[in-house]
């Protein structure tokens, strides 16, 4: 690897996650509402007790705005640092720090404003696509090839 010590010494700490994780907490958070506001049958129930919900739930524009946010938001972090992509040991350590620290909580900032739509269902282009029976077939596969790569690791390159 070309920048070990700056993967070493900038993004393996465990501070480096910890804004992440802090916006999966909120999306937890989120979700939960969204499972309460979905569980209330009454619809004047579902007005007093979660009115932001059902605000975001029927109106169109509020819907759709954190979708073309969030993918405005994944591409900007995947064309930010074009430069730098192809050889990270040409930039600065800071311009690698500063990148590293925006782009993450960014990108993971835009993924969930697209999985807040899906979960308000307010978008269904990407809903339908994760339903694909494809990709169903695809995310089942993953804990397999999760279990496998691990010998495969090891069979390539702790072997003598």
């Amino acid at each position: 690897m070309q920048n070990w010590y700056m993967m070493q010494t900038l993004i393996a700490k465990p501070w480096a996650h910890i804004q992440c994780v802090g916006l999966g907490l909120l999306m937890a958070r989120i979700y939960r509402a969204i499972l309460h506001y979905r569980q209330c049958k009454d619809p004047e129930m579902r007005r007093r007790y979660y009115p932001r919900v059902d605000k975001y739930r029927k109106s169109p524009y509020w819907g759709k705005a954190p979708a073309a946010l969030g993918g405005f938001l994944i591409l900007l972090c995947l064309v930010v640092g074009w430069p730098w992509h192809g050889d990270p040991g040409s930039s600065s350590k800071l311009i690698n720090a500063t990148y590293y620290a925006f782009t993450r909580p960014i990108f993971t900032f835009g993924v969930l404003l697209i999985l807040f739509s899906i979960f308000m269902g307010q978008f269904n282009f990407a809903k339908s696509l994760l339903s694909a029976q494809l990709v169903r077939i695809l995310a089942k596969s993953v804990p397999i090839s999760c279990v496998l790569i691990v010998f495969v690791i090891q069979s390539l390159f702790c072997s003598d």
